[in-house]
């Protein structure tokens, strides 16, 4: 809704779950409704009364909401950036009817980057900062390759010398 405050703000990054805790303890008599949107959607419900409990069957939601029967919490899984928005809740309970709100942002997932084998350190290795005429050239990737085929050769040469050395040393 427009204009509302959140009582709760909650980041989550895409594919993984939420849970959006309702904090309150189990009634005989509640009907917790769980809403999404500015059109308040129904995503989920209880109905204690009644031992009823209904998930939205909505393509966005469906077999994606887990709630939990003693206190309505709510849990989103496999969550994607189309889950982000206000979640309304509504409990009903002794003839008193109580709301909170969430505001809920997925972030995209979160880049990949390589490990620095000198420093152990994810960081981005741009190797172009490392000679600037391979920014330049327009076979930039085959001197690239060339450098680490170098690289690989170099680090199994020096292998080579140490296990040669131990093995001579062995023999003595």
């Amino acid at each position: 809704v427009f204009g509302v405050d959140p009582d709760e703000v909650k980041s989550v990054t895409e594919g993984h779950s939420v849970t959006l805790y309702t904090d309150v303890v189990k009634q005989r008599d509640d009907v917790i409704v769980w809403y999404y949107g500015p059109e308040k959607t129904v995503v989920a419900k209880i109905n204690r009364e009644a031992s009823s409990t209904m998930f939205s069957q909505d393509e966005m939601f469906r077999d994606r909401l887990k709630m939990n029967n003693q206190t309505g919490d709510l849990t989103i899984t496999h969550i994607t950036s189309h889950h982000s928005g206000l979640y309304t809740l509504r409990i009903s309970s002794n003839n008193k009817v109580s709301y909170k709100t969430f505001n809920l942002t997925v972030n995209g997932p979160l880049p990949l980057l390589p490990l620095n084998p000198i420093t152990k350190h994810a960081e981005d290795l741009d190797n172009t900062q490392l000679c600037h005429e391979c920014s330049e050239s327009p076979d930039r990737r085959v001197i690239v390759i060339t450098a680490v085929v170098v690289s690989v050769f170099g680090v199994i040469t020096i292998i080579t010398i140490i296990i040669s050395v131990f093995m001579y040393r062995r023999a003595k």
